[in-house]
């Protein structure tokens, strides 16, 4: 599974907001790493990488 993680610093606006840290994720941050992660699993080629399975 491909996950990925979006911490940039807020500069859209004029005024400054305090950064998302330690788990308090906001719903744009949230939809933003959505976003990110979906397009990185479609890029992959899933076949070319090597995986290791476990089982229980």
């Amino acid at each position: 599974w491909i996950t990925a993680e979006y911490n940039m610093l807020p500069r859209a606006t004029q005024s400054r907001n305090q950064r998302e840290r330690d788990r308090k994720i906001k719903g744009r941050t949230h939809e933003i790493q959505r976003l990110i992660g979906r397009s990185m699993r479609a890029a992959f080629n899933y076949e070319k990488m090597c995986f290791i399975k476990t089982t229980n």
